[in-house]
């Protein structure tokens, strides 16, 4: 994107035009493309985790995990505002505390990173260090691949290290996903695909937002 701003700053006004209508023209399919997740009045709990197990079979890069984190952090903070960006995107661009943030009114009070291969320390600082220039009260650490080898000592004690100036929790998506979708209840587990599409759009994660709604919709039937 840097780049291109920059090509289109120099470039004739032809060019740019030109690059307007291509771009226009990309969203314009992108739009008609989409699928929709549908809504029930109230969806059980397996449905919900069948779902979170089989969407992530696949990563994205990462972006599927922050999709599903981000839709509970959503649907529990319903009086909060939810911020995702693609793992993707580097944090000095991006100048977010984590992968998920979630704010009231526009105050950050948690934040998550959340990793779809092996965590390690330096993950783990580096999330810290962020809670603590950020002054965000709450921090996740959200895996779905376990620990790098020989590491998971090293990381409990950094964070048992940190416990006192910063809430700090590290999610095992496979080992709590039955009793996070349990948390929403059936009213808000009716909203989970939908939430997670819309999210997965955000981060302009298009095939996985379609998928999602796809898988989605044959779950709930």
């Amino acid at each position: 994107m840097h780049d291109a701003l920059e090509i289109a700053n120099s470039a004739k006004a032809e060019d740019v035009y030109q690059g307007l209508v291509h771009i226009l023209r990309v969203g314009a399919q992108h739009a008609a493309d989409q699928k929709k997740a549908r809504v029930k009045a109230r969806v059980n709990l397996f449905a919900v985790v069948r779902f979170i197990e089989a969407f992530l079979q696949d990563t994205d890069g990462g972006s599927r995990l922050v999709g599903i984190w981000g839709a509970i952090m959503a649907l529990i903070s319903e009086n909060g505002r939810i911020l995702v960006t693609s793992p993707n995107t580097a944090d000095e661009f991006a100048k977010t505390a984590g992968d998920v943030q979630v704010f009231y009114n526009d105050t950050l009070v948690a934040a998550s990173e959340c990793k779809h291969r092996p965590l390690n320390l330096d993950d783990v600082k580096h999330g810290i260090r962020k809670a603590l220039e950020k002054k965000v009260p709450e921090y996740h650490f959200v895996i779905a691949a376990g620990f790098a080898p020989g590491q998971e000592k090293q990381i409990k004690e950094e964070l048992e290290k940190y416990s006192t100036e910063v809430d700090l929790l590290l999610v095992d998506i496979w080992h709590t996903n039955t009793l996070l979708a349990g948390i929403l209840n059936p009213i808000r587990r009716a909203r989970f695909g939908e939430t997670v599409v819309e999210l997965l759009r955000a981060m302009r994660r298009f095939e996985s937002a379609n998928q999602a709604a796809e898988l989605w919709n044959k779950i709930i039937g």
